[in-house]
């Protein structure tokens, strides 16, 4: 047995995600990276050797997840940089109005 079609069964998952990732559908890329993340928990836990004659394919093939990691990594996180800074703004907001009700409440002015 050896790992290159499991590193295949990967790798479309990579590219299914990379879809994904194109098209904006978070949800989608987010079921498919749990996928992606259970197949290689699997395959690191199986631990299965490379043939010889498959080495330049399994290598290639890890250079294309690789790639297509990069992809999805340059589309999401502009997408997560901006979801936490309206998560810091809202936090900041939050802050700035509790503080402001405890005075009020604390001086009785409003």
């Amino acid at each position: 047995m050896s790992s290159l079609p499991a590193l295949e069964t990967l790798e479309h998952h990579y590219m299914k995600m990379a879809q994904a990732a194109e098209r904006a559908d978070w949800d989608t890329l987010s079921r498919i990276e749990s996928e992606a993340a259970a197949l290689r928990a699997d395959l690191e836990a199986a631990a299965l050797p490379i043939a010889a004659d498959e080495a330049e394919q399994a290598s290639a093939c890890i250079l294309r997840i690789l790639e297509l990691d990069r992809s999805i990594r340059a589309r999401t996180r502009p997408v997560l940089d901006e979801a936490s800074q309206a998560l810091h703004d809202a936090r900041d907001e939050l802050v700035r109005h509790t503080r402001s009700s405890a005075v009020h409440r604390a001086y009785g002015t409003r």
